[in-house]
């Protein structure tokens, strides 16, 4: 047999044939139905991501600056002096009182540029978990995710800066300090 006749008899069967066609329908209606969840998912999706790009953009430099310093120097942990000294810390204490969480203690300070203004960077920890402190010396009165880091205002009754960590350990904070004011 050659490809010809092969071809007449691969048509002759395939128009003979009867096809259920009912379950070829219901496959590919299976088959499409998550796509449209998938695409009303990238369509919300892509409008978060719009709506965080547009805060990033609208957020003030110094909670730019804090929130790329607290990622570079606290949560990846790159090379910096601190202050780690207990002398040292305690004397940052004295000059610069703040009431934090329960079971918080100072770990580390130092003094850094944020917006091009030198502030002082004291790092929280309870153990498990370190919260940065920017003693900008003034704050707005919002917040804004930016980076992956929550940077929080706050206004205590000696010092006035932002707080930068995750959601629920910085709103933790600015309720301690508030309450302390």
């Amino acid at each position: 047999m050659n490809d010809g006749e092969l071809d007449d008899l691969i048509r002759h069967a395939a128009i003979t044939e009867p096809l259920n066609s009912d379950l070829v329908e219901r496959e590919i209606r299976r088959r499409l139905q998550p796509r449209r969840w998938t695409w009303f998912g990238g369509v919300g999706m892509a409008a978060a991501l719009a709506l965080a790009a547009l805060g990033t953009m609208r957020a003030p430099q110094e909670y730019k600056d804090a929130a790329r310093d607290h990622r570079l120097e606290v949560v990846e942990h790159r090379p910096r002096h601190w202050k780690t000294a207990s002398a040292g810390l305690d004397n940052i204490e004295q000059q610069h009182p703040i009431v934090v969480p329960a079971g918080y203690r100072l770990k580390e300070a130092k003094t850094c540029a944020i917006a091009g203004r030198p502030v002082m960077h004291l790092v929280y920890t309870d153990g498990s978990r370190d919260v940065s402190v920017y003693l900008t010396g003034h704050a707005t009165a919002r917040e804004a995710v930016i980076d992956g880091q929550q940077v929080r205002p706050f206004r205590s009754a000696h010092e006035i800066g932002l707080i930068v960590g995750s959601p629920a350990e910085c709103r933790q904070f600015a309720d301690v300090i508030q309450r302390s004011t």
